[in-house]
């Protein structure tokens, strides 16, 4: 059974009006993480940009997201 949630199939997103749906752009790069890592607009403004912070914890997720069997000792 194929996940949609594993499974790279999403097109690269095309900008509406100059804004691209934040859930549209992490299909495309194929990153769902578990908690928000930047702020996003309601399309009215622009928003924040991504705190040093933010940005910190962003990479520590998909760091360990990427090697996950290596971290618990599974081959």
């Amino acid at each position: 059974m194929i996940n949609p949630k594993t499974t790279l199939s999403a097109p690269k997103p095309k900008p509406r009006n100059g804004w691209i749906r934040k859930s549209e752009l992490d299909a495309w790069l194929g990153r769902f993480l578990p908690v928000p890592t930047q702020a996003v607009s309601n399309e009215e403004y622009n928003p924040m940009p991504q705190t040093p912070e933010q940005r910190r914890v962003e990479n520590l997720i998909l760091a360990s997201a990427v090697f996950p069997c290596e971290c618990r000792g599974a081959e």
